[in-house]
């Protein structure tokens, strides 16, 4: 029998495609969620359309036009229920383009966008229901709608390309939410490749984590060091009276080949792998002032402790380009990137280099060797000092960064 797939000249292959193909086929007429009354909803209540939603509403006839769309955006659909990761659901996913000498493509363009947004409403309401508030439960969801703004920007019409799906994944990420100025994701189970230790005065100290280190200190793979054998062990060791191991250049923000030993009557541990933290992420645009940072933290705390007691939250842990040690050769010293690094007890993480080139260039999936670095724009000075650097051989690593929950 001819499926969907051959139809639209498409490949979909996920471990959930039979069964959540047999539910679309037995499905017959449209969903709910393929309604211009559920569509309102999501834009009335939850807020989460403000740029989009006419365009939303136009695009969503077109694919209701079409039988094959709507048995698509079934199966999606039902994928999308197994709240599955990307890479889980899909081993190889390519949408369908419209037959060629079509009136109208919107429908073939934006098709995988509406079983998305079928998601969006009760994951809303399950936000709300954990008392985290409507504001949070919608700037927690907004992000769609600047993916859709994006697309039109860059392709000059609202589409939902593929990279938008994968970016956003399989799940809905209830548990992901953006308050304020930062987005936080609690971890379980969390693992860094060190140990944090804070002595009576307040100080922290890393020590590697039974870790492989290049000779330039950073984490063996990183982009640039993957030669092992110019690596070596940096072993953790715990005895009755201290604990040993290599501990981090508070310039540098690289391993030191130097081993130390903290007497356990001064120091204690702080951080390990394992137990709850709460990941920090930095969403695009807007300022990251040391007032709506310190705010986001404040709010996080308040929030991920009251809604989510299933968690013990130890710290906040980041991996960022922005606690990168060359910034402070670029920016001035009340930069505010330069502040908001300041909160983080930062060591070296395996890294491939490329997110300065990502968030700062809008740069992705381009080799490293394959960046023209010399045509790199210099619209602001960010830019001009990452390329500079760049010419250098100087590259923005990412590393890690711990915060105190308290």
């Amino acid at each position: 029998m001819t499926d969907l797939r051959e139809i639209l000249h498409i490949k979909l292959e996920s471990p959930d495609f039979d069964a959540a193909y047999a539910k679309a086929l037995a499905d017959e007429g449209l969903p709910f969620w393929l309604t211009e009354k559920y569509i309102r909803t999501l834009n009335d209540v939850c807020r989460v359309l403000p740029k989009t939603y006419e365009q939303v509403l136009e695009a969503l006839p077109h694919v209701c036009a079409v039988p094959e769309l709507v048995l698509l955006a079934k199966t999606l659909y039902y994928i999308l229920d197994t709240r599955k990761k990307y890479p889980e659901a899909f081993t190889a996913f390519t949408l369908p383009e419209a037959p060629e000498g079509a009136e109208h493509t919107v429908g073939y363009d934006t098709v995988a966008l509406f079983p998305i947004l079928a998601h969006i409403k009760p994951s809303w309401d399950e936000l709300v229901a954990r008392g985290v508030g409507e504001d949070v439960a919608t700037s927690s969801h907004i992000w769609m709608d600047s993916f859709l703004a994006e697309s039109v920007e860059k392709y000059g019409k609202l589409c939902f390309a593929k990279e938008y799906f994968a970016a956003y994944g399989v799940g809905i990420y209830v548990t992901t939410l953006i308050i304020g100025r930062l987005r936080f994701e609690p971890r379980v189970n969390d693992s860094r490749p060190v140990r944090i230790f804070k002595n009576a005065e307040g100080k922290l100290l890393p020590l590697m984590d039974n870790t492989l280190i290049h000779k330039s200190g950073h984490v063996f793979g990183t982009y640039g060091c993957e030669d092992e054998s110019a690596c070596y062990p940096a072993d953790f060791k715990e005895t009755v009276d201290a604990y040993e191991g290599y501990t981090v250049d508070p310039d540098t923000r690289l391993a030191v080949r130097e081993r130390v030993r903290l007497s356990k009557k001064e120091w204690t541990p702080a951080f390990a792998s394992g137990g709850a933290t709460l990941s920090v992420h930095i969403p695009n645009g807007g300022s990251i002032t040391p007032e709506l940072v310190a705010d986001s933290y404040a709010r996080a705390k308040e929030i991920f402790t009251r809604c989510y007691p299933e968690y013990e939250f130890s710290c906040f842990l980041l991996n960022c380009w922005m606690l990168s040690p060359v910034l402070k050769e670029i920016l001035p010293p009340a930069s505010n990137i330069l502040s908001f690094a300041s909160d983080y007890t930062v060591f070296p993480i395996k890294n491939d280099a490329k997110d300065a080139f990502l968030y700062v260039f809008k740069i992705s999936g381009t080799p490293i060797p394959d960046i023209d670095i010399a045509s790199l724009p210099e619209s602001n000075s960010l830019q001009r000092g990452i390329k500079a650097k760049a010419l250098d051989n100087k590259l923005i690593y990412q590393f890690g960064g711990y915060k105190p929950w308290n």
